[in-house]
């Protein structure tokens, strides 16, 4: 995970695959946070779904909060 915190815009969405890229983290990593936390057992990153084609995202704010999770 990247050391530096993401300049992102927090109302913005992003796909799984730009939030690990701004996260510093593998696209596996990400869909890992998303099924489950291994300590609590509830997911560490909550995603959402697009209407128009059910494809999955994430906010810029939910990004900041993992990111601030780690550090």
């Amino acid at each position: 995970m990247t050391h530096t915190k993401p300049d992102i815009n927090p109302v913005s969405r992003y796909s799984l695959k730009e939030a690990a890229y701004f996260l510093g983290v593998s696209l596996r990593t990400i869909n890992n946070w998303i099924t489950r936390d291994e300590k609590s057992g509830k997911p560490k990153m909550k995603v959402q779904y697009r209407t128009a084609n059910n494809r999955p995202f994430v906010t810029g704010l939910e990004i900041l909060r993992v990111w601030q999770q780690t550090y």
